[in-house]
């Protein structure tokens, strides 16, 4: 047993035997005893009990605490006090626990005039009880207050009206027309404002937010039949952009990426991620598990992270142990469906292929590779294992491919200790053929909690993950994939012969073959999380908190390459195989990360002064290891093991490393009469990464806001007004992951030269060579962001209307960049903090939510953001094939050439019948390109007016792949037990590049048409506004330079979701002892509308075809609850 295990076993045994101590707290502050003196009103009074014990004060506003009482009460018990000082005040009081509900003693059922008995409840909108709602006659004084159940019972004549209030709820009113119970549900004025949002190291209401803090709930999160959070989130919050993945929908690949307010580095982009405070991997995390998330956008937000805070954070929260003693809660979740390719490659047909062969065929001046004769053949069907009909891509996927998730939880209480149990089951097909690409996932979490004395909480939260992603290895990658690849390969070839093997005819292999008989990988993983925290209550107000944490994963990925041997059909006579000997490999991975931690909080009230003061200490390790090890020609491919393979061809490798980190910080939060509103937090790192002098650092924000609305000078606006504050930040963040390299970038790293002429003979035996392959540097330190953030929130109409909006701008300094220096001085690059970035923006959200009579509900949100992204400080460009990192451009722009159409015949000076070619072109070419330039090809603008094209003098920034005005519109409809929602997402604005076999057709010998190519140029149809140049055979003439006429509008309008749900009637579940039981049908992208490339997701805007595409999902599912 290990020492982590050993440790949370004796945590967990403490906390068990510290549940059964029945120390109540109810003993312990039965009768408190304090002392209040002086002349003061009874609001005051009421205050210092609150602040001088645990008791608080539930009361309507009719209740009249503005009446003064001189106090003179000295170590009294508070029930004494309450007599004598409301005593001739009106006011009645009644003890429930911990709460004294206050009451007007001259408001009381028997003093109303008589008339019928009406009995009823007021709840609010999540059906809890409100006590001390008041129920008026209308146009009397006549009223009554509700009591701890919400219950009311009142005379009323018949055909009065009751009025029905409550603080911060909407007033309700009912005619009374006969006896039957009036049951009423008041909905909340201030809902969003009270609501509670997480943030760095605790929570704040919203009201007193400073910052910019995007929330997700459980319930935007789990109505989508989503498989990882990261997907989950695009559309719920403004400012976080969120790209698919280059994988599409592949199973367990298809992790999105996340940006928070732009791209503010070269290097590590990623934000920070932390599940119940540790970090975690979101996409791996049960879905259904999760009761909120929060976004931290600005610094004010996230500077209490220090160094790992300067791409955002996301803190997501599991849901708490909520659970009663006497009823333990069971919640079930389940769904099953399929998916669909939402968009694939449309490969020409053979006959077609064949066709336009020859048509390229003559644009060069080549011979044809088919005749008319040929082409017959596979219109006839008389040699099928050599002129057959295949569409590849067809033949890879299948029509649909199922998914299935399920999950349960019980929540409960019992002697002592609360405790949540969840686990979640997800499995999910691939849509390849084969051996499909599928995934597991099993997800196991344990929540306990116990109270010791009222004063000490001791929780453990435990969660391990088991995955397990099995696939063909022809599946790896995108260049080299199976989808890229059959795009590469002729129609011509079967996929078997007629004898039943393998169809082949040279060139690309088989890939339907590959992913039956290729081989296959499997990766295995495993995560055990642990967080155990003991918080205690030390005086009131004061409280201190410790936890321990550690995660620990281990992965495993076995590969296994199988030979693929193709025949001659009619000879039988060995072909080709795919590769000369099978091989079996061995990938290992653990890592370990541990965190201890130490924070307390002091929260004083005194008067309209609010002070809100936090402190704490982190220190955190984590460790990688790896191993690799290959073995080829294997004896036997059934249950391959490494000692199976041959000694003559073996490899291993394997390597490690680790960091550490510790930090100081703390907060300070002011609140002057909920009006004013000051933060200012302060975090000190320091990190192992890099060379001692240059690890510490300072993070500080300041943050204010101003709730106007609560100014007298706004109190004629209050009967529409309920919110309008504004907010200020600045601030500093670090990101400590900014190089590329390893875990110490100050230091060199030496590595062996593997190539064949890199061996050394001395003294007749040769030698291993090793260099170093990365040069550190000591002066290395973290980037550091500045932030500025202006915001406004604005809520009117008794909420049912609310906007929140941002500007910021957020500067990175000291920007990891590879310098590069000449040859002659021993290296040609250095990593440097010598770039800067700049990120400017905004973004929007605007909510409405409102109700029609007492059964329909609806509700509707849009976001709207944008953010403009510039190297302000760089160096020397960098240039890519398609883009540039440049001062004063986006990062990563797209770079090329500027389209000016097609050539027709009138630009060239003459034609010669001899050639058959057109000759001297009246517009500029590139060097070497003169005389071979034909109508249908491309022209070029000469931006330097030389006369020529050079791509050093006439490329120029044409577009940027990062999205801009991104955007979604979601919404809600409730009627009785039926619900309806939807979600739209896209984005307005970005500049799209398609490459490779996905757009190009014969620029190689295996490069295939596709049916979008019918609208290319053609010498019969000189269209100037053809979408593709004329075909050139075994040409890139057209290709071989990114141009703009390659570029494509990638913005898109996507329905994200559509649901459509119904609750079966209280009647129905009641006898089957189910407090709720939905049933639901769900889609996921069921379409798309964009002028994107017609067989490409506009997501991956920059891409060379051959992803695997994004899905389209079809579910059905039930969630319930046990009574």
């Amino acid at each position: 047993m290990t020492k982590s295990t050993q440790f949370i076993i004796t945590l967990l045994s403490v906390m068990f035997m510290l549940s059964t101590v029945s120390l109540k707290g109810e003993a312990l502050q039965a009768n408190p005893k304090v002392t209040i003196t002086g002349d003061m009103s009874l609001k005051s009074l009421v205050e210092q009990i609150e602040q001088k014990t645990s008791y608080t004060f539930v009361f309507n506003t009719s209740v009249d605490l503005n009446q003064l009482v001189s106090a003179n009460f000295r170590n009294e018990n508070v029930i004494d006090i309450l007599k004598k000082a409301f005593e001739g005040k009106g006011i009645s009081y009644e003890f429930i626990g911990t709460q004294i509900i206050l009451k007007n003693a001259a408001v009381s059922p028997t003093q109303i005039t008589q008339g019928r008995l009406i009995k009823g409840t007021v709840r609010d909108d999540a059906g809890e009880p409100l006590i001390g709602a008041t129920v008026k006659i209308l146009g009397t004084t006549t009223a009554t207050l509700t009591d701890v159940d919400g219950a009311f019972t009142i005379n009323v004549p018949l055909g009065s009206t009751l009025e029905f209030s409550y603080v911060s709820y909407n007033t309700v009113e009912s005619k009374v027309t006969n006896n039957a119970p009036i049951d009423i549900i008041l909905s909340s004025k201030s809902q969003a404002l009270d609501e509670v949002v997480i943030v760095g190291y605790g929570t704040q209401k919203k009201i007193n937010l400073t910052g910019a803090v995007g929330v997700v709930t459980a319930e935007d999160i789990q109505k989508r039949p989503i498989t990882n959070v990261s997907s989950g989130l695009q559309g719920l919050v403004p400012g976080l952009t969120i790209q698919g993945s280059a994988n599409g929908g592949l199973p367990g690949q298809s992790n999105a990426t996340i940006r928070v307010r732009g791209i503010g580095t070269i290097a590590n982009t990623n934000p920070l991620v932390l599940i119940d405070g540790v970090e975690g991997d979101m996409n791996i995390i049960n879905p259904n598990d999760i009761e909120n998330i929060s976004v931290l956008k600005d610094a004010a937000s996230a500077s209490i992270y220090g160094n790992r805070a300067a791409n955002g954070v996301i803190l997501i929260t599991t849901k708490s142990v909520k659970g009663n003693e006497a009823k333990p809660q069971i919640n079930f979740n389940g769904y099953i469906g399929f998916q669909q390719p939402t968009k694939l490659p449309e490969m020409a047909d053979s006959p077609t292929y064949m066709r336009w062969d020859i048509e390229a065929n003559r644009n060069v001046g080549t011979s044809p590779n088919f005749s008319e004769d040929d082409i017959q053949k596979v219109l006839t069907g008389s040699d099928p294992n050599y002129y057959a009909n295949t569409d590849w891509v067809d033949a890879l996927f299948r029509s649909s491919a199922p998914q299935q998730n399920y999950n349960i939880s019980i929540n409960g209480k019992g002697n002592n200790m609360g405790y949540l149990i969840s686990y979640g089951y997800l499995d999910q097909e691939g849509l390849l053929t084969g051996n499909a690409a599928t995934t597991t996932r099993h997800n196991i979490r344990l929540k306990l909690n116990t109270k010791v004395a009222d004063l000490i909480d001791l929780d453990a939260n435990i969660a391990y993950v088991d995955r397990k992603y099995s696939a063909p290895t022809g599946t790896l990658g995108i260049a080299e994939g199976a989808i890229y690849n059959a795009m590469r390969t002729s129609p011509l070839t079967p996929v078997r012969f007629t004898d039943g093997r393998w169809g082949y005819g040279g060139g690309q292999s088989n890939q339907v073959a590959v992913l039956n008989d290729g081989g296959s990988q499997v990766f295995a993983s495993q995560e055990f999380t642990g967080n155990f925290s003991a918080k205690v209550d030390i005086i009131k107000g004061w409280t201190a908190s410790a936890n321990y944490t550690m995660r620990k994963s281990n992965s495993l990925r076995e590969i296994l390459w199988k030979t693929i041997k193709y025949y001659y059909p009619e000879t039988e006579d060995f072909w080709y195989a795919t590769t000369p000997t099978n091989a079996y490999e061995n990938r290992d991975y653990t890592n370990l990360q541990q965190t201890l931690f130490a924070q307390t909080d002091y929260d004083l009230k005194i008067g309209k002064h609010t002070l809100h003061v936090m402190a704490g200490f982190q220190q955190e390790w984590n460790r990688n290891t790896s191993f690799t090890a290959r073995r080829d020609s294997l004896i036997t491919e059934m249950d391959p093991v490494l000692s199976l393979g041959s000694n003559n061809y073996q490899s291993n490798s394997g390597g490690g490393d680790q960091w550490a980190m510790r930090s100081g910080f703390g907060r300070i939060n002011y609140n002057f009469n909920d009006k004013y509103l000051l933060e200012a937090n302060l975090r000190y790192d320091l990190t192992s990464r890099f060379v001692k002098s240059n690890r510490g650092g300072w993070f500080p924000s300041f943050s204010g806001a101003w709730r106007i609305s609560e100014e007298a000078f706004m109190e004629k606006s209050r009967s529409w007004l309920d919110q309008l504050k504004v907010r200020a930040s600045w601030g500093i963040l670090g990101n400590q992951f900014s190089t590329s390299s390893n875990d110490y970038p100050y230091i060199s790293t030496i590595g062996e030269l593997t190539g064949a002429t890199d061996r050394v003979t001395i003294g007749g035996q040769a030698n291993d060579v090793y260099t170093e392959i990365y040069i550190g540097n000591p002066n290395l330190i973290w980037e550091k962001s500045y932030s500025t953030n202006i915001g406004v929130d604005v809520s009117v109409l008794n909420s049912r209307l609310s906007l929140t909006a941002d500007y910021y701008v957020r500067t990175t300094k000291g920007m990891v960049i590879d310098k590069y220096y000449p040859n002659q001085i021993g290296f040609s690059s250095l990593q440097e903090n010598a770039g800067h970035v700049q990120n400017k923006g905004w973004d929007i959200q605007i909510d409405w939510n409102d109700r029609i009579g007492k059964d329909l509900r609806y509700g509707a949100t849009f976001t709207l953001s944008d953010v403009k992204n510039k190297i302000t400080r760089f160096g020397d460009p960098q240039y890519g094939t398609y883009n540039i990192k440049r001062e004063g451009d986006p990062i990563n722009a797209l770079y090329g050439l500027v389209a000016d159409g097609l050539a027709m015949p009138s630009d060239f000076e003459y034609y010669d019948p001899t050639s058959g070619k057109y000759k001297n072109p009246l517009f500029p070419v590139m060097s070497g390109d003169k005389d071979l330039v034909q109508p249908g090809d491309i022209k070029y603008k000469d931006l330097d007016n030389s006369g020529d094209i050079d791509l050093d003098n006439d490329r120029k920034i044409v577009g940027n792949p990062f999205p801009r005005y991104t955007f979604s519109f979601r919404g809600y409809l409730n009627y009785k037990g039926i619900d309806f929602s939807f979600l739209l997402q896209g984005v307005g604005k970005a500049d799209g590049y398609i490459y490779g076999p996905a757009r190009h057709a014969f620029i190689d010998q295996s490069t295939y048409p596709q049916k979008f190519h019918e609208g290319r140029y053609q010498a019969s149809n000189p269209n100037p506004d053809a979408v593709y140049p004329r075909f050139t055979y075994n040409s890139n003439l057209n290709s071989k330079n990114f141009s703009t006429f390659w570029m494509e509008d990638a913005s898109y309008l996507r329905l994200k979701n559509i649901q459509i749900g119904y609750s079966l009637p209280a009647k129905i579940i009641n006898p089957l002892r189910l407090s709720n039981c939905r049933f639901y049908v769900s889609a996921d992208n069921l379409f798309t509308v964009s002028d994107y490339f017609s067989t490409c997701d506009p997501e991956s805007a920059v891409q060379g075809g051959g992803n695997y595409p994004q899905v389209k999902t079809f579910v059905f599912g039930i969630n319930f609850t046990l009574k």
